[in-house]
């Protein structure tokens, strides 16, 4: 009489081990993690329309009317000469009033996809058309996973996190700081970030723009990995 299951004559004692190896064969040749080929992948739907023509064209009026008669406040010397070289109504004070013509000409010379480049030019993406990219978000306080649970940012996380991202395909870009490291000093914690954003990874990311100094740093580093200085 044979047994109900394995090959005939063959003991249970030695159809486990047989399975055992097989699955360790299987396990052994299959990749880790199955991932699309490419960091970006094209929308094929139509964009949705939330809002008709005419609460579109209700929501553009009001807008052009407060940048027109209230105007907004502008800090910054350089944001106000370039505001007035460009035809705007700069007060003393800092308030900018813009013609909504003057607005709608200078939106007409923004294009509608651009590049942005990486270092490896294998991860540049492409922003505009139909074309979707994910990235990782920008200076959560917090961090969780499933074995240490919540905890505040701290650098050791932040390089985990560089890391799977520079990994999965899907992302194509990191934000301004993916994790805030609370363990390090407010005022120069960016430049750690921005140090492992380079040696982590090769994808587009996003500097802190907090202040001209926080965003000179992060392009002299920028020029520093490529072995230039900032003038070059």
């Amino acid at each position: 009489m044979q047994p109900e299951t394995g090959k005939p004559n063959e003991s249970s004692a030695t159809a486990a081990p047989r399975k055992r190896r097989r699955r360790k064969r299987a396990l052994d040749t299959r990749t880790a993690i199955n991932q699309l080929p490419g960091h970006q992948i094209t929308n094929p739907f139509p964009a949705l329309q939330p809002l008709s023509e005419d609460q579109l064209e209700k929501i553009h009026d009001s807008s052009m009317q407060l940048l027109e008669e209230q105007g907004i406040e502008v800090m910054g010397d350089m944001a106000l000469q370039l505001f007035r070289a460009a035809g705007a109504d700069v007060s003393g004070s800092g308030l900018v009033k813009m013609d909504r013509h003057l607005v709608m000409e200078t939106i007409a010379k923004a294009p509608s996809a651009f590049k942005l480049h990486a270092r490896n030019s294998q991860k540049t993406i492409h922003v505009g058309g139909n074309v979707i990219n994910f990235g990782m978000v920008s200076g959560p306080p917090n961090v969780h996973d499933c074995i240490s649970g919540r905890r505040a940012g701290n650098i050791a996380d932040y390089k985990k996190l560089i890391k799977l991202g520079q990994y999965f395909n899907i992302i194509g870009f990191f934000g301004n700081q993916a994790l805030a490291p609370t363990d390090l000093p407010a005022n120069t914690r960016h430049l750690d970030t921005t140090y492992y954003n380079l040696l982590l990874s090769d994808k587009p990311f996003l500097a802190t723009g907090i202040g001209a100094g926080r965003a000179r740093d992060a392009v002299e580093l920028c020029a520093i990995a490529k072995g230039k200085t900032l003038g070059e």
